[in-house]
C-alpha cells in the first residue's frame, strides 16, 4: 500500500473521491475546508462520515465542515468522567443562526418585546394594547412597547414612539424627575409605560423597565473560595504591561518574594477562578495606526504568546476566557469563543475554557456545595454605543459600573441594534440578561468599577495596557494593574493592585 492520503492506490483515485465527496457537500449547501477534506480522505469510510458531519453542521446552523466537527466522531476516553463538576456552561453561542429577510428581522424584534413582557406584564396595571391609545380618551392605562424613536421638543420634553404588535403609539413624557428616568431610554429597548391617553397620545406618569425582582438576596458559598477578575490583557501590545502582569501570575501561584498579609494569604490558597472578559490580545487592524504600537504583528504568535503566560497559573485555579473586540473573532454580538484554529497552544492549557460574549457559567467551588454563583462574561463593546447617546452617562468610561447598572435594569447587555448585536433567529435573544445570574464582569474601558445591585455584582476589571495615544485621543483614563478578587462566601471584593 503507498503512502498517498487514506492509502488510495492511485493519485487518481483520491482525486476522483475527493470530487464525489466534494459534490455531496455542495449538493447540500455545505463547504468542506482543506484541512477537514484531508482529515476526511483519511477516515475508514469518508462517504458515511461525511453524511454525519452534514447533519451536524446543518443542526449547529453552520454551512462549513471544519477540523473541529471531527472531534464528535472521536473515539470516548475510556477513563470515565469525574461526576463533580467545578464550572457548568449556561449559556455559550458558538454559533448564531442568522436573519434571511426582513420576515425574520420582524420576528427578531417581536421575540423581544414578548420576552420582556413576560417581565412587565406582572408590574403594570390596566395593560392595553398600544393601538388603543388613539381610542381613549382620558383613560389610565398601561402599554408595553418597543422604543422606534425617541426626540427633545424645544421645551424641553421627551417624546417617544413606541411599537407592539398591534400598531405604534406616541407618548410624552414632561414630568421632571421621569425626564431624568426617560433620558436614558434607548432606542429598541422594550419599557412600560403608565399614564393617562388622551387624542392619541399617551401622557406618562411612570416608567417601568424590566429590571431585577425588588426582593433579591445575594447568594454565597458555604466554604471560602476566591474568584479573580481580569480583562483586556492586550499580549502583543508594545503598551503591554507584561511585568506588572507577571507580578500578578507570580503572586497567585504563591512565588512572590514580597512579604504577604495574612488576608493577601487566604487569596492565594483558595483562588479557584479567574474570569477574563476579552481583549485578551492586541490583535491586528483593529485602530488606525495600531501597527505602530504592537510588538508582535502575529495574531498566531499573540495567542502563542498569552499560552505561555496562562500556562503559570496553577491547574487548579480554573480560567474563563470570552473574547472582545481585539480578538480573533467577529466583531458582531455575540462574539463566538476564540477557535482552536487560532489559538491551539491556548486550547492545550487543562484549566483553561473558552466561552462567548456573552457567555453565562454556572461555578460551584466544593462538590459538598449546593450553592452554585451564576456569572455572565460580556466584553462590554456596547458601551461604546450607551456613552455618547446617554447625556447622565457621559463619564462612562471613567465609571462603567453606571453604564452596567443602566444595562441590567434594561436587562439587556446591547439594546440599541446599531451596536452591533447580530439579529438571529434565536427564540430568545442572546443579548438579554437573565434573571437567575449573581455576577456581571465587563471590560472593554480599561477601568475599574464595582457596584452592588439586588444581588448582583457588576464588575469592570480595567486592564494590563499602558495607555495608548489611540485612547489619549478618545479621553479615556484606564487603571491599570487592578486585579479585582471576591470572597464568593461573602461576596465582598477586594482591589489588588500590580502597579
Amino acid at each position: 500500500m503507498s503512502n498517498l492520503i487514506g492509502g488510495f492506490d492511485s493519485p487518481t483515485q483520491a482525486a476522483q473521491l475527493k470530487l464525489v465527496l466534494l459534490q455531496r457537500a455542495l449538493s447540500n449547501k455545505i463547504q468542506i475546508s482543506k484541512e477537514a477534506l484531508a482529515l476526511l480522505l483519511q477516515s475508514t469510510n469518508p462517504s458515511s462520515q461525511l453524511e454525519q458531519l452534514i447533519q451536524k453542521v446543518k443542526q449547529n446552523n453552520e454551512f462549513v465542515i471544519l477540523p473541529k466537527h471531527f472531534i464528535h466522531f472521536s473515539t470516548p476516553p475510556s477513563k470515565p468522567p469525574q461526576s463533580f463538576k467545578s464550572i457548568e456552561i449556561v449559556h455559550d453561542y458558538i454559533t448564531t443562526p442568522p436573519v434571511g429577510n426582513l420576515k425574520d428581522m420582524a420576528n427578531y424584534f417581536a421575540n423581544r418585546l414578548l420576552q420582556f413582557k413576560k417581565h412587565l406584564q406582572p408590574r403594570l396595571s390596566n395593560l392595553h394594547s398600544i393601538a388603543n391609545i388613539q381610542k381613549a380618551s382620558n383613560e389610565k392605562m398601561s402599554v408595553i412597547g418597543l422604543v422606534m424613536d425617541k426626540r427633545k421638543t424645544k421645551n424641553g420634553n421627551i417624546v417617544l414612539e413606541v411599537e407592539d404588535l398591534s400598531g405604534v403609539g406616541k407618548v410624552i413624557i414632561s414630568r421632571g424627575e421621569l425626564l431624568v428616568q426617560a433620558d436614558e431610554i434607548l432606542y429598541d429597548e422594550v419599557v412600560g409605560i403608565t399614564g393617562t391617553a388622551s387624542k392619541g397620545v399617551l401622557f406618562a406618569e411612570e416608567i417601568t423597565e424590566p429590571d431585577l425582582p425588588v426582593k433579591r438576596e445575594p447568594k454565597f458559598t458555604k466554604e471560602t473560595a476566591y474568584a479573580a477578575f481580569i480583562s483586556d490583557v492586550h499580549v502583543g501590545s508594545k503598551r503591554f504591561l507584561q511585568d506588572n502582569f507577571e507580578n500578578m501570575l507570580d503572586f497567585i501561584s504563591g512565588k512572590g518574594e514580597s512579604i504577604l498579609l495574612e488576608s493577601q494569604q487566604e487569596i492565594i490558597d483558595n483562588l479557584k477562578y479567574i474570569f477574563v472578559a476579552g481583549d485578551i490580545v492586541d490583535g491586528i487592524g483593529i485602530y488606525p495606526g495600531q501597527e505602530k504600537e504592537l510588538s508582535m504583528p502575529n495574531i498566531y504568535a499573540q495567542y502563542k504568546e498569552t499560552a505561555r503566560l496562562f500556562a503559570k497559573i496553577p491547574e487548579h485555579i480554573q480560567i474563563i476566557a470570552c473574547p472582545g473586540n481585539h480578538d480573533y473573532v467577529r466583531l458582531a454580538q455575540p462574539q463566538p469563543p476564540v477557535e482552536r484554529e487560532v489559538a491551539p497552544e491556548m486550547y492545550e492549557l487543562p484549566n483553561l475554557t473558552f466561552i462567548s460574549s456573552p457567555g453565562v457559567v454556572r461555578v460551584r467551588p466544593f462538590e459538598n456545595e449546593n450553592t452554585a454563583l451564576t456569572t455572565l462574561l460580556y466584553h462590554g463593546t456596547s458601551i461604546d454605543t450607551i456613552v455618547p447617546n446617554v447625556s447622565s452617562l457621559k463619564d462612562g468610561y471613567k465609571h462603567p459600573e453606571k453604564v452596567m447598572l443602566s444595562l441590567l435594569k434594561k436587562r439587556h447587555l446591547s439594546p440599541q441594534y446599531a451596536s452591533g448585536t447580530v439579529p438571529s433567529a434565536h427564540t430568545s435573544d442572546p443579548m438579554t440578561i437573565p434573571e437567575d445570574i449573581d455576577i456581571i464582569h465587563t471590560g472593554h474601558v480599561h477601568s475599574n468599577g464595582i457596584l452592588n445591585y439586588r444581588g448582583v455584582s457588576l464588575i469592570n476589571s480595567g486592564t494590563w495596557q499602558g495607555i495608548t495615544d489611540f485612547q489619549k485621543f478618545l479621553g479615556h483614563e484606564p487603571t491599570p494593574c487592578r486585579m479585582p478578587v471576591m470572597n464568593l462566601k461573602n461576596r465582598q471584593i477586594k482591589l489588588l493592585s500590580f502597579e
